[in-house]
């Protein structure tokens, strides 16, 4: 298993798109989120996955004056709190073939706090961050 690392997040502004957590539909729902917002240059991209409500949103960070609707996006929020994270640089389709498991291996190790749900962040090409929510006094550990 590579490095974890306990680490606090601040919540983030998204536009998003919401489907079942199925990976055809989710691979459908990425191609989709980057044709309405254009090029990914200096975007931030995450995945959220609901697995209690069988849901996974695509989202980009929203911008300053952008209006989700107008791009036929949904605005919420990634949800800050406390978090296990592992980064996993691979070359795709591989590094998206390896992320539920190791979801399952965070979530084996660490004690998931199961009222918010998983994150992945797209830092770069090839390159992801995996985020379990764990409970606060998983940092005392």
């Amino acid at each position: 298993m590579k490095p974890i690392v306990f680490t606090e997040r601040a919540e983030t502004r998204v536009m998003f798109l919401q489907v079942p957590g199925e990976p055809e539909q989710i691979r459908h729902a990425w191609v989709e989120l980057e044709r309405l917002v254009g090029s990914r240059r200096g975007r931030k991209f995450y995945g959220v996955s609901n697995p209690l409500a069988g849901t996974y949103r695509a989202c980009v960070e929203q911008r300053e004056g952008e209006r989700a609707e107008d791009l036929g996006l949904k605005q919420g929020i990634v949800e800050g709190g406390s978090y296990v994270r592992m980064r996993l640089k691979e070359r795709p389709p591989t590094l998206y073939d390896r992320i539920m498991a190791v979801f399952e291996e965070l979530q084996e190790a660490n004690g998931r706090d199961r009222s918010r749900p998983r994150v992945e962040y797209y830092r770069r090409w090839g390159e992801v961050d995996l985020l379990m929510p764990v409970p606060p006094q998983s940092f005392a550990d």
